[in-house]
């Protein structure tokens, strides 16, 4: 028979154990790189009604999203190449992003004459942020961070 953890131990070793360093989980596929993917975006695709793909394609341009002021450019060959489906999906899952109001294309002129394609992520943060505060883990994050103050 499987014995499975009380809340009381569950407690007492997440309070006990060390914090998680990704290279202690993950080993040498962090030096290749990570990235900062909100789970909030994880527990509730279902109310943003988000696919699967959809989630790949956000974690590809959040992947390419290095500082909060400069919008990811990546084209949608390449992120359908590392997905392995057609353009035309990833151009159609962009697509309803933008209706939906979670992605909006900025198109920007380049020195060489040359058009480019971002991608501002900002209406979904926004989506992510009303969510996470109705998230319990969230209220206790700010119970820690006002205890600490």
């Amino acid at each position: 028979m499987m014995r499975h953890a009380s809340d009381h131990e569950l407690e007492s070793n997440a309070q006990s154990a060390p914090e998680s360093e990704p290279d202690a989980k993950w080993g040498d596929a962090v030096k290749a790189g990570y990235q900062i993917f909100p789970d909030v975006l994880l527990r509730w695709q279902h109310l943003l009604k988000l696919s699967p793909t959809d989630i790949v394609v956000i974690a590809n341009l959040n992947q390419a999203w290095w500082y909060e002021d400069r919008l990811p450019y990546l084209q949608p060959q390449t992120i359908a190449k590392r997905m392995g489906v057609s353009e035309r999906s990833v151009q159609r899952c962009l697509s309803r992003l933008r209706k939906r109001g979670l992605l909006r294309q900025v198109r920007e002129r380049q020195n060489d004459g040359t058009v480019r394609y971002y991608h501002d992520l900002s209406s979904l943060r926004t989506q992510l942020e009303r969510l996470a505060r109705r998230d319990i883990r969230y209220n206790e994050a700010l119970r820690v961070e006002d205890a600490d103050s």
